[in-house]
Formats: structure tokens, C-alpha cells, sequence
């Protein structure tokens, strides 16, 4: 038992402990601690914690795969059911690995991996997904003692530097005029629907599955408000959809219409009402089961190429709104909390500034100088 200060607060830990069958455990540890006894304190609660599972941590054997599964069930209850999905997804890139003793795998080894699915085209982000997930599974590892070390600690995040931004996906306020004059609305054929799911995305700043999600029972149109507290999520547990939890716990809110909009809800609940087997808990849009996005995505595209206005993406619409607000000088905090964001996240990701933004501000150092 051996507790070692390494400076700045980090400490190893190293020690044995003895098994059942006389056989010795070796531990290692480098850890942030705020004192040494903070570092002994914890090495004391491993050893108690190793003793009390005793016939557990004896399989130090566990393959990737195998180690994958029981990582999987350690979090079950703690995880949405399209995260669940999505690390399904994820953990079927590493199957070259499954066999593999997770104590000898190397950095080296998943690096080809993820490598391989860089070059095959995945997005940066969807790699050091891959990458995330991995890491917090040898996490788990470490704090259970199953290994000795994490190897995707060594792996750097994937970058793609000559990547061209795409700084045009949203509308501004009269592109989105120009596009939705030309937006197809027959109430025969589903167009309708679209157009108002459009608008909502546009005027309330909502996610597509927040939007395809609601119910009757989310609209108030006495106080002109929609409740968000939930979300489609699609092709999870075998089902083509699934209604689960909202992306964060910031994403439950109630917000205010805005008078255009909430003369549109009006008018479409009106149509609404009067479909056939529609009760308070049948989707708003789709009744018996949520619209697919490749379906307004079609009726964007006959508006697109009647009004000469470029096709942006559904989740454009969400940073359309939140541009609206945000040059119009809307406080970030308020934009922020309509959106279910936080003002941090708000700003990186969904405010894309008007062109005449960057001119006031131009006209501003120039004033200082005539």
C-alpha cells in the first residue's frame, strides 16, 4: 500500500490485494486528490469495494465485447433509449476489437479503427462520438479496476481543417417570407401539415422531434403557449418510432406563440379537430404516428424551387429563429431559455449573424474616425 505525491494535487496509488485463491491483485492509480488522505481514503474504499466483489473482479478476462455488455448494463437505468440506440450503432465499428482482452488493447489498435471510419467519411463529430463512447467505458474500467489503463486517452479528436463551414443554413427574416409564400398547403395530401410544422419550427425555435412529438394536450390557446416535454426518437428497441424524455432537462419548457403563429395553430386546429379518431393524446401532426422529416423535407424542396430560395436543413429553422432574436438584440439568456439551450451552447451553435450586422459594426469604427 503505497500512496505517492506527484504535485499539483495528483497522487499515485499503488498496492496489492490478495485474492481468494492466494493469488495477488496488483493496483495502479493516478488520480487528483485534494490531500493525501483524501488519496488513502480512496485507496482504502477500493480495496473494500475490490474485497467486497471478490468472485466479480477475479474475471479480469473480459473481452472488448464482452466488457461492452456489462458496461451496458451498469448504465441501462441511466440512459435514454436513443442513446441506448445510438451506442449500439457505435460499438458495431469496434467488432474487429470484440475478442480482444480490453487489458491489452492499445491506443494503436482503436486508432485504426476510428481511422478507418475517418477516411470511410463520417463527420468529425460522429468519430469522436466513437471515441467518446470508448472512453467512457474504459472509465468505468478504471474506476472498477478492471484495467490498468484507459488507451483512448492517448487518442487525439478528429479534425477535418479544410472542412468548408456551411454558414448558410438559415433563413432570414424575408428569405423565410419569400420561401414560405410558395410553401404547398392542400389539405389533401399532407402538404398542410408540412407547412404548418414549418412554421413552428420557424416561429418557435422548437427540434423536429419536439415538434412532431406534441399533442393536443400540449397547446394552450387561451395563453397562446406550447408545452415541450418530450421528443420522437426514430428506429429505436426494433420500433419505427419512440417517444422518449427531451434532449435535456432544459428542454422542457413552456413558451409563447407569437400572434402569427398562434393564428396559424388556430386555424389548423380548427381542420384538425375534425379528422377522423382525434383525441387529446393523437399527434398533432400525423395522428396515429408522427410525420417523417423526408416528408416535409420533399414539400421544402417544391418551395425552394418555386421561390429561388436555397434549401436549407429542418435544424436550420431552429438557428433561424434564434439569429431572428439575437439580432434583433433579444437578450441571450432569454433567447437561450426559449430555445432549451444553454446561452453558452446558443450562441456557438445556432446564432448566425444578419449581413447588415456586420456592416453596423463597420459603421461604428468608421464613425470614430470621420
Amino acid at each position: 500500500m503505497s500512496v505517492k505525491r506527484l504535485g499539483n494535487k495528483k497522487y499515485e496509488i499503488r498496492g496489492t490485494v490478495t485474492l481468494s485463491t492466494g493469488k495477488y491483485h496488483r493496483y495502479s492509480f493516478r488520480r487528483t486528490f485534494n490531500s493525501i488522505d483524501d488519496a488513502r481514503e480512496f485507496e482504502l474504499k477500493y480495496k473494500e469495494t475490490f474485497n467486497a466483489e471478490t468472485n466479480t473482479f477475479e474475471n479480469h478476462s473480459y473481452t472488448l465485447k464482452e466488457f461492452i455488455d456489462v458496461y451496458d448494463l451498469a448504465k441501462a437505468n441511466q440512459l435514454k433509449s436513443s442513446t441506448k440506440q445510438s451506442n449500439t450503432y457505435i460499438s458495431k465499428y469496434f467488432e474487429p476489437l470484440y475478442d480482444e482482452k480490453i487489458q491489452s488493447l492499445t491506443s494503436g489498435q482503436i486508432k485504426q479503427i476510428t481511422d478507418a471510419a475517418f477516411k470511410k467519411g463520417l463527420s468529425e463529430e460522429y468519430v469522436n462520438k466513437m471515441l467518446t463512447y470508448l472512453n467512457k467505458i474504459f472509465n468505468y474500467g478504471l474506476e472498477m479496476g478492471y484495467v490498468q489503463f484507459n488507451p483512448v486517452k492517448r487518442i487525439p479528436k478528429y479534425k477535418r481543417p479544410d472542412k468548408i463551414i456551411d454558414e448558410d443554413d438559415f433563413y432570414t427574416p424575408d428569405e423565410f417570407e419569400q420561401f414560405i409564400q410558395c410553401f404547398p398547403r392542400n389539405k389533401e395530401n399532407g402538404e398542410y401539415v408540412c407547412y404548418v410544422i414549418v412554421n413552428l419550427l420557424y416561429f418557435m425555435g422548437c427540434r423536429f422531434g419536439e415538434c412532431v412529438a406534441l399533442t393536443m394536450n400540449d397547446i394552450d390557446m387561451d395563453k397562446g403557449t406550447i408545452r415541450f416535454n418530450k421528443t420522437v426518437a426514430r428506429y429505436v428497441q426494433g420500433r419505427s418510432y419512440l417517444v422518449t424524455p427531451p434532449k435535456t432537462r432544459n428542454s422542457i419548457r413552456t413558451i409563447t406563440m407569437p400572434k402569427r403563429m398562434k393564428c396559424i395553430m388556430q386555424e389548423y386546429l380548427d381542420w384538425y379537430k375534425d379528422l377522423y379518431c382525434i383525441t387529446k393524446d393523437t399527434f398533432l401532426f400525423g395522428v396515429d404516428r408522427p410525420v417523417l422529416a423526408k416528408v416535409v423535407k420533399k414539400r421544402m424542396a417544391i418551395a425552394c424551387e418555386r421561390s429561388g430560395i436555397r434549401m436549407i436543413k429542418i435544424h436550420g429553422f431552429r438557428r433561424s429563429n434564434a439569429s431572428l432574436l439575437c439580432n434583433a438584440n433579444a437578450p441571450v439568456s432569454l433567447v437561450a431559455k426559449r430555445l432549451g439551450h444553454t446561452q453558452t451552447e446558443c450562441l456557438k451553435t445556432y446564432v448566425k449573424f444578419f449581413n447588415n450586422s456586420e456592416q453596423d459594426l463597420i459603421d461604428i469604427i468608421d464613425s470614430q474616425f470621420e
